[in-house]
């Protein structure tokens, strides 16, 4: 028998066998009723669990002494609960009853776990199967929709505890169980669904039983309510409907399901509200929220982390965006910060924390084209970091890209994911009637839920910026190439800006908890981004009288001004020269080529501030394999 110290042992030995687990309430809550249940904001518990033991320890200090809990189901797990109290028929005997129902001639031996009560868990390899309290008399199945607490948890004083620590058996064949769509419409009426891999929700069709003809139309109205959740489209349902019939998962029986059969489901599902938000289970699913409010009273006496950065008042942790028109070198740009935060070097003058790892996605090129364009960089003898992760294969994330990302955020644990491009891995997140700022608002908010949040990874997407107008866009969040949504809901944006052809650019960064940014940049041979030493704007130079005029009025008058408050300041002389309305087409076309700012109706040129420089190949270049001896 195994008896864990702390209910965090048993969750990290848990996380060590590669299964997820997530935190429940302590031993001595006061209410009974809540006894095992998850911690106040884990009403996604069965995506929301982690085997990553870095997120693990952080839960554990965020809730201390807490329980934890085991979503079965995800891991390809059946737990037999059998109960074994006096005033109940015992469990063990209706388990062998259960086998010989069955034809089986009993379940084989596999790992145990002794409960508080006496009871026993028998943990059991099977997918597809749901989950249902009273299954059997005195039996209760955990899978897919439930989950059971891990040994080293407390109840009442008293441990859950691993009575027979055995490799875990494949449940039998032919063993009558819960039907998929059973534990399907039960999470559907206990907590909402994250969404979640196509390719997951696949699996679970190729192992699901065949839905009977009786309550067929209701199970499949519960699948598509499922699916829906997750952010499937109508399309994405039908197709999966027709799959599922295809591969002979509806029974056919004397009433077989047509095609029009379908879309009447799948409208259903379309129309129906989600049983998570309906009265029923509302107060169950969102009661917990209230738990999280606070008085404003009381921030000064609460223990508040300011907000960390990867880069100093440049790049913080959290889900960003860096930006430019295509083939602007942001790929050369991604690699020194990749390099610099895996080694711990300064990125364009400003301090790195500390060394941290980093996973590039370099979608877009292979092995011998980083290594060459590392080489341009840093020069011939650069040897790269270790903590420098790189995957240059990666499907779309609804196309079996959330599983790649699992497996390599739980064998790499980075601190920092690089998407280059995130065009490459975007999901498809919307049914019909969502305008593009809603699907683009949820995309960014699942890979924050499902990866950053569940992994304890920043995250920083690759992307365009538009072709600008003067009249279209009033600051360089807006130049992201999609709604709104991307610079609303992202924590920050590095914007590069500038014009094809030159070798000067700005840099600009804009974030939730630091001051808008600008950095002058320089684009060296043989292909490196430096700060330029030069202190004035380096995308602007004047050539005519009009555009010296201009650059003088706005270098005395930062914040900026309009185009008849710049002529009005003009020297007489060459107030006459030029009317107002060419000194307007001027600003608009140098705005056009990103050559100046704007905030409103003002015009301004990109402030600039001479930085302390360390030049990346004196630094980084000398970067082994064993980054953290040789920065010591």
């Amino acid at each position: 028998m195994t008896l864990f110290k702390t209910p965090l042992e048993g969750a990290l030995y848990f996380a060590r066998k590669g299964w997820p687990v997530f935190p429940t309430r302590p031993n001595g809550e006061p209410d009974p009723k809540k006894t095992k249940s998850p911690v106040s904001g884990f009403t996604k518990w069965e995506t929301q669990a982690s085997a990553d033991e870095k997120k693990i320890l952080e839960w554990a200090q965020k809730y201390p002494n807490c329980n934890w809990g085991f979503p079965a189901g995800r891991a390809g797990v059946v737990v037999i609960d059998v109960d074994r109290k006096p005033d109940r028929p015992d469990g063990l005997a209706q388990l062998s009853a259960w086998a010989k129902e069955d034809a089986i001639n009993s379940f084989p031996q596999t790992f145990e776990v002794l409960t508080t009560s006496g009871g026993i868990h028998f943990y059991y390899l099977a997918k597809g199967i749901g989950s249902k309290n009273g299954w059997k008399t005195s039996i209760d199945i955990k899978s897919i929709g439930g989950y059971v607490l891990v040994p080293g948890s407390v109840v009442n004083g008293r441990p859950y505890t691993i009575q027979a620590d055995r490799a875990v058996a494949a449940l039998p064949s032919g063993l009558t169980l819960p039907k998929t769509g059973e534990s399907v419409a039960a999470k559907a009426a206990s907590a909402p669904a994250s969404s979640d891999d196509f390719s997951l929700v696949l699996a679970d069709i190729l192992d699901m039983q065949t839905l009977q003809e009786g309550n067929r139309d209701n199970t499949l109205i519960a699948l598509c309510l499922d699916w829906k959740e997750r952010g499937m489209g109508y399309s994405a349902r039908m197709n999966l409907l027709r799959l599922m019939d295809g591969l002979g998962k509806i029974e056919r029986g004397a009433d077989p399901l047509t095609d029009a059969d379908f879309k009447r489901i799948n409208s259903s599902a379309e129309k129906k509200v989600s049983a998570v938000y309906g009265s029923r289970t509302a107060e169950a699913t969102f009661g917990e929220a209230v738990d999280g409010a606070y008085s404003a009273a009381d921030l000064p006496g609460m223990d508040l982390k300011a907000p960390e950065f990867l880069v100093d008042g440049l790049v913080p942790k959290g889900i960003g965006f860096i930006a430019g028109p295509p083939k602007f070198g942001k790929t050369f740009l991604n690699l020194q910060l990749a390099v610099s935060i895996a080694s711990g070097t300064p990125f364009l003058g400003r301090e790195v924390p500390k060394q941290q790892k980093v996973l590039y996605l370099y979608l877009e090129g292979d092995a011998a084209q980083v290594y060459t364009r590392l080489t341009s960089i840093y020069g011939p003898g650069f040897v790269p970091p270790r903590d420098l992760i790189i995957l240059h294969k990666c499907p779309p994330l609804d196309a079996g890209g959330r599983v790649v990302l699992r497996k390599l955020m739980q064998r790499y644990h980075p601190d920092l994911t690089i998407f280059d491009t995130w065009q490459l891995v975007r999901e498809d997140t919307g049914a019909r009637g969502q305008t593009a700022y809603m699907k683009e608002y949820r995309e960014i908010e699942n890979m924050r839920e499902e990866i950053a949040e569940q992994f304890g990874t920043s995250i920083l997407l690759t992307h365009h910026t538009k072709q600008v107008s003067s009249r279209d866009y009033v600051d360089a969040l807006n130049r992201l190439n999609g709604s709104t949504a991307l610079g609303g809901c992202s924590d920050y944006s590095l914007i590069l800006l500038g014009t094809r052809g030159e070798d000067t650019f700005t840099l600009t960064a804009h974030g939730r908890n630091f001051e808008d940014v600008s950095i002058p940049l320089v684009r060296e041979k043989p292909m490196r981004w430096v700060v330029s030493k030069d202190g004035a704007s380096p995308l602007l130079v004047a050539e005519t009288d009009l555009q010296q005029g201009i650059v003088d009025v706005l270098t005395a008058n930062p914040d900026g001004l309009g185009a008849t408050d710049i002529h009005r300041l003009f020297p007489p002389a060459l107030r006459a020269r030029h009317p107002v309305n060419t000194v307007t087409q001027q600003l608009n076309r140098w705005y056009g080529m990103s050559k100046i700012d704007k905030a409103g109706k003002k015009f301004r040129l990109f402030q600039t501030k001479q930085e302390n420089v360390t030049e990346p190949c004196h630094v980084a270049c000398h970067v082994s394999g064993d980054a953290e001896s040789d920065r010591t």
